[in-house]
């Protein structure tokens, strides 16, 4: 989370941090570094974009999307998971504008899954969209 959060302000740059990783531990450390992202712009995107790489689930973080702007997480290129928290979402005008936003995806084609902070704290992101996918790849009745 650190070092998503460094990377997303500007404070350092992946090679910046390469350069630094020597020793012992610098292999699985680099790793961990391949892993990062100057997209996330919480611990939350971290937290749950790591479930999705642990489940070995393709996504991208912080797409810029036409009309609606930047979505936290996009899987398969369709569906759109949108984390919750309560600080920033509290408001009536912020709840308002993420059903706007969710409308305008789904117009253009786009499913939309919402996960509170503590759904992704309790680490239940990648097996949900495991199960979300699956019931995609099913025929629809």
């Amino acid at each position: 989370m650190a070092c998503d959060a460094a990377l997303h302000q500007g404070h350092t740059s992946v090679d910046a941090i390469a350069t630094l990783l020597r020793g012992p531990g610098s292999r699985r450390a680099r790793r961990r570094l391949a892993m990062a992202s100057p997209r996330a712009r919480s611990p939350l995107e971290t937290l749950a974009r790591l479930q999705l790489h642990d489940g070995g689930i393709r996504f991208e973080d912080g797409v810029d999307i036409p009309r609606v702007g930047e979505v936290d997480l996009l899987v398969d290129d369709w569906l759109v998971l949108e984390l919750d928290g309560y600080t920033y979402h509290e408001n009536e005008f912020q709840f308002a504008r993420d059903r706007t936003r969710d409308r305008e995806l789904v117009r253009q084609g786009y499913r939309v899954v919402r996960f509170t902070r503590q759904d992704v704290e309790l680490g239940r992101v990648g097996a949900e969209i495991r199960q979300l996918l699956a019931a995609q790849s099913r025929p629809s009745r």
